[in-house]
């Protein structure tokens, strides 16, 4: 869980505008922000669609394959 917390913070720094929730990431050491590429953005909104897409069918694909074993 500990890593799922500071893959998450990794990827909030370069994915959050200055506009949207920026990530003070060195707080309360420095107020420091990257002003990064939005998620709304094509860059990343596709690409995160497509991921998904292909993650969500592989493993329905994996589910039936165990269901018939059976």
């Amino acid at each position: 869980e500990s890593l799922a917390w500071g893959a998450h913070i990794l990827l909030d720094i370069p994915t959050h505008s200055y506009e949207f929730f920026p990530t003070p990431f060195l707080w309360p050491f420095s107020d420091l922000k990257v002003d990064g590429i939005p998620w709304t953005s094509p860059f990343i909104f596709i690409p995160n669609v497509v991921l998904l897409i292909v993650f969500f069918g592989w493993m329905v694909i994996v589910y039936r394959k165990k269901r018939k074993a059976l």
